[in-house]
């Protein structure tokens, strides 16, 4: 599990991914950018020095696709564009999988005659109804995991399938 609370921008993104779920605190960041070095010499050397930042690039690339899902082309523009995200930004594009809450440990209060959902298991709701929601920039058919999501959100609704879709 990785917690992001403060700033994941460069190599901290990259390893931020290797977590098996990522939960970003509402006021962090998430920055990526290609690889980048400073490089002196011949026309060979920097040649040489291209093909290893591009390399180096397709590595990153392929733990940021391995989390998200998203398209190789994709998260490479992402890159190329130094991309920063907000908490928000970072779970609708898969970089992260929920939002953190400021204060889990304060007390529920509530007026009912029956239970009621822990912040927990409220957050993760949250998150896959933000998780399932199009995204405009995305095509319908690239969202991630849709009917799997729509399946979960069912069965947290009390629905089948069938009134879920």
């Amino acid at each position: 599990m990785v917690n992001v609370q403060g700033l994941a921008a460069s190599a901290a993104s990259v390893i931020a991914m290797a977590g098996d779920k990522v939960s970003i605190s509402p006021t962090a960041q998430i920055m990526i950018h290609k690889a980048w070095s400073g490089v002196q010499g011949n026309a060979d050397d920097l040649s040489h020095e291209s093909n290893v930042l591009d390399s180096i690039d397709q590595s990153i690339v392929a733990a940021y696709v391995a989390k998200t899902g998203m398209a190789a082309e994709d998260v490479l523009q992402l890159m190329a564009n130094e991309t920063w995200m907000t908490a928000q930004d970072a779970v609708d594009k898969g970089f992260a999988d929920e939002i953190m809450f400021v204060d889990d440990k304060q007390p529920q209060f509530t007026n009912s005659v029956s239970e009621i959902p822990s912040k927990a298991a409220i957050n993760k709701f949250m998150n896959l109804i933000s998780k399932s929601q199009p995204k405009p920039t995305q095509p319908k058919e690239s969202q991630p995991a849709n009917a799997l999501m729509q399946s979960k959100l069912a069965i947290l609704m009390g629905k089948n399938k069938e009134e879920a879709n």
